[in-house]
Order: C-alpha cells, then sequence, then structure tokens
C-alpha cells in the first residue's frame, strides 16, 4: 500500500512498475525510475534482475487520513489486478465483505470530525473533477518515488 491523498470512498488506484521492458509491455505496467534505497521491494527487485529473473511490484493508493488501519479495500485491488495479471480466479466473496465493513466504519469515524470530513470531501470531489490523476499510473509512480525518497 501508499499512503496518498485519496478518498476511502473510492474505487483504489493500483499501480505496478516493472524493471525489464518485456514485463512493462506483457502487464502495462510503468518502468520504476527510482533510485536508491526502497526497502525490501527494491531488494528483491535487484536480487530478480541480477539472477535473470522477471519481476514487477503492485501499489494500492491508500487514504493518508487510515493510515495505522489494514485496507482490506486495498488489499481486494491488489488481488484482483494480480488475479488479472496471472490470469487466475481467486475467490474473493468473504475480503469484499470485509471491504464494505471497512468503508462504512472509515465513513462512521470520518463523520465524527468535521475537519476531517471536510478533508474528505475536498479528495472526493478532487477525485470526481479530475479522474486523470488518479488513473494516471505515472502520476501514482512518481507519489510511491516522493514517499520512499522521505522515508531516507
Amino acid at each position: 500500500a501508499l499512503l496518498a491523498d485519496v478518498p476511502h470512498s473510492r474505487e483504489v488506484r493500483v499501480m505496478g512498475t516493472a524493471n525489464d521492458q518485456p514485463t512493462i509491455d506483457r502487464f502495462d505496467l510503468q518502468r520504476s525510475r527510482y533510485e536508491g534505497p526502497t526497502g525490501i521491494t527494491g531488494v528483491l527487485h535487484n536480487a530478480c534482475s541480477e539472477a535473470g529473473i522477471r519481476s514487477a511490484a503492485l501499489w494500492a493508493a491508500v487514504p493518508t487520513y487510515v493510515p495505522s488501519s489494514p485496507s482490506p479495500k486495498a488489499a481486494l485491488a491488489l488481488i484482483d489486478r494480480a488475479a488479472r495479471l496471472l490470469e487466475v480466479t481467486i475467490d474473493t466473496t468473504e475480503l469484499k465483505f470485509a471491504t464494505d465493513a471497512y468503508e462504512h466504519q472509515v465513513s462512521m469515524l470520518v463523520a465524527e470530525d468535521d475537519e476531517t470530513t471536510e478533508y474528505v470531501a475536498h479528495l472526493e470531489q478532487r477525485y470526481d473533477e479530475e479522474p486523470d490523476r488518479f488513473t494516471d499510473s505515472e502520476s501514482l509512480v512518481d507519489e510511491v518515488e516522493r514517499y520512499l525518497r522521505d522515508q531516507d
């Protein structure tokens, strides 16, 4: 997951990166442009590259205002994307129920705080007015890379 300025009440955007052109082309991913320490994902990508193994990473954008809560909604989006990439079917029925409960609980918590309610309304408006900003994987790649740089 990637903490981002996204509303919990909208579709979770998933983006993917890879380091080799065949994988990028086959799965419609973006080339990873980040250089430097990236944590375990970077270590695994590097090890795979050195071993001649293609690798890819998927990221789901989750709301910054729910940073410590697991997001079944993001997990569902990642599983759906991975299943499409791998051309397999995965039963996600239970995760869909958990996603509905998660969205309801977060909505209830947001409603308890006027400042958060305004913030989420602003994010929803931006999401609805600028859908390309949230669907453009290059923008999400930039956000992932900005997040990784900030971890140093």
